[in-house]
């Protein structure tokens, strides 16, 4: 799917030559309350919107959207078509997160459009702020999910609109805009990197695991960060043996699609802080190996269990088109988990990167053996902050609205959370509690890959994973619950969501600023 264009326009609503205009309204004690640009959509529409809308049961409310067609539109008109409102809920409430969300529901209002037009970057407590939130939010609700085959789908969704235009004019100072028009370009210049770097995580999570194998993926991610100059490294199998990389190998043993390792390793200019090391889980299909899957729902989506590993590689390969001034590189194990005849049995021991062994106790416990490898190979380099993201489990039942975050660092864990908050990706923190370690003993290795008692959960996992870290400033990320969604939630529909890219990216762009 091509990308629509997005541009930024001072010129006053109504007049930009769009199909459709879209006008937020709040939600008022006695009704909708205009957003900027409605008084200029009023002669547009040929009726008083407010009015209109408060007759009809409109009340602005996070979600609710309406659309009016213009009395005597004709082609060529400068004016636009269609008058599109959509409901923000209490203006106090309106926060960049709000407008995001706002334009992600605009892309669907906004689908057979051609061209659509929005005063949404004009709400908000920073302009530069919702500048971007407006791209981020409007093209990450224009994605579609990759598609084969040579007929169209009777019915489908519309394509989305081919361009958007962000109306800026500045109605407390106007003619004032000029002061800040570099400053909105850039935002929405990264609105655009950000955004693309999650979809194109969607696309990686969407894709069939029969094409989407180690070999294929790890040649994708090369591709991708060569293309930004970033350094890439393609660890084989018998690579990988050698290096001492055993959860790797011992996980994808089972399948006739031989595991990889993709490195990518990107230098730019300047050092605010030292090394950021991403480890990301990549396994490329999930059955549970000779343990097999306890619910037999979730293994049809079981593709998407290496959406933590494109997040960390779409991550840096971001900071490489964002030119930001640090170091960063991402691990990206990659595994297909498979009862095959040469699969990992339960009581096998394995030998990671730097010698830790671990028993496994269940082979669907996979996505801790490799990253753990990834982990202790990323620690050898000292990083300044070293962060996993893996589809372990459920993320403690946080549901598909927060990932879960833990670590060994209070500092890093605060910024990681932030940065989540700032992309409109929040996680939620957990404890690691020192007494659970006793749980991952094993007299036949250094620990096990699962508690000897209770269940396993989303602290045992990091528990786990903890081992590998040393003294490095570490923080774990669980994003089970957000990669892939179920279901359709009014703002997400059922399938990949490229959490946390987004989280990631900002992560690195506060590392800049920080330092």
């Amino acid at each position: 799917m091509d990308a629509p264009d997005i541009g930024i326009s001072i010129g006053p609503p109504g007049e930009t030559g769009d199909e459709l205009l879209a006008i937020p309204f709040c939600e008022g004690a006695s009704g909708p309350e205009p957003g900027p640009g409605t008084i200029a959509a009023g002669p547009a529409s040929g009726v008083d919107l407010a009015s209109a809308l408060a007759r009809d049961g409109f009340r602005g409310k996070v979600g609710e959207s309406a659309v009016f067609l213009v009395p005597g539109w004709r082609p060529g008109d400068s004016g636009p078509r269609r008058i599109a409102v959509i409901g923000l809920g209490p203006a106090s409430n309106v926060t960049t997160a709000v407008v995001r969300d706002g334009a992600q529901r605009l892309a669907s209002i906004a689908a057979g459009s051609a061209t659509v037009a929005t005063t949404l970057a004009l709400l908000g407590p920073d302009r530069s702020e919702s500048v971007r939130a407006s791209v981020e939010g409007f093209l990450l609700g224009c994605y579609r999910v990759p598609r084969a085959g040579s007929h169209p789908i009777s019915g489908g969704p519309a394509a989305p609109p081919g361009r958007l235009t962000l109306l800026t004019r500045d109605t407390v100072r106007p003619g004032s805009e000029g002061e800040r028009t570099g400053e909105w370009d850039a935002a929405r210049a990264r609105g655009i990197v950000t955004a693309q770097a999650a979809n194109w995580v969607r696309d990686l999570v969407h894709a069939p695991a029969a094409q989407a194998t180690p070999e294929m993926l790890a040649e994708v991610i090369a591709g991708q960060a060569l293309a930004e100059s970033v350094a890439v490294r393609i660890w084989t199998a018998d690579e990988l043996t050698r290096q001492g990389f055993g959860g790797v190998i011992g996980v994808g043993q089972g399948s006739q699609n031989e595991p990889r390792l993709v490195e990518i390793n990107y230098a730019g200019s300047g050092d605010p802080g030292g090394l950021i090391a991403f480890a990301g889980k990549g396994i490329t299909f999930d059955s549970g190996g000779l343990n097999l899957k306890r619910d037999p729902d979730e293994i049809s989506w079981m593709r998407a269990d290496m959406a933590g590993g494109a997040a960390c590689a779409a991550a840096v390969i971001a900071a490489a088109r964002l030119a930001l001034p640090l170091a960063a590189t991402a691990v990206v194990p990659l595994a297909e988990n498979l009862p095959g005849a040469g699969a990992l049995r339960p009581g096998d021991v394995l030998t990671h990167r730097g010698g830790r062994t671990s028993e496994v106790m269940d082979t669907d416990s996979e996505g801790r053996l490799v990253v753990a490898d990834a982990v202790a190979y990323l620690a050898e380099h000292h990083p300044a902050a070293l962060i996993d993201v893996a589809t372990l489990t459920d993320a403690a039942g946080l549901g598909p609205a927060l990932w879960a975050a833990m670590g060994t660092d209070q500092a890093l864990l605060d910024e990681i959370l932030q940065a989540g908050e700032s992309a409109g990706e929040p996680g939620w923190p957990l404890p690691l509690p020192p007494a659970y370690r006793q749980l991952l003993f094993s007299s036949a290795a250094d620990l096990r890959n699962t508690p000897a008692r209770g269940s396993d959960s989303t602290v045992m996992a990091a528990m786990f994973l903890r081992e590998f870290t040393g003294d490095t400033p570490w923080v774990h990320i669980d994003n089970g619950s957000t990669a892939w969604l179920t279901y359709e939630t009014g703002l997400w529909p059922e399938g990949a969501t490229g959490s946390p890219a987004r989280a990631l990216i900002r992560f690195l762009e506060g590392r800049v600023i920080r330092n």
